[in-house]
């Protein structure tokens, strides 16, 4: 199991090291694209973090969802 974070790991520093390369080589119209479109998927993050942490107040994690229903 272990090894399917480290991979997600890589595969998302990969893909940030090749945004940061966009950016560098980006004129300036389309790094402000993709700025925003950067800045939309941080906030959609921490909209599903603040879910899962809500949920996580609601149902007891020691118990799994079994008392929920």
């Amino acid at each position: 199991m272990m090894s399917l974070y480290l991979i997600i790991l890589f595969a998302v520093a990969v893909g940030l090291f090749y945004l940061a390369y966009r950016l560098l080589r980006a004129e300036k119209d389309v790094a402000l694209e993709i700025l925003r479109y950067v800045f939309v998927i941080i906030l959609s993050y921490l909209a599903v973090c603040a879910i899962i942490a809500a949920l996580g107040q609601v149902i007891p994690t020691n118990r799994g969802m079994a008392n929920f229903f």
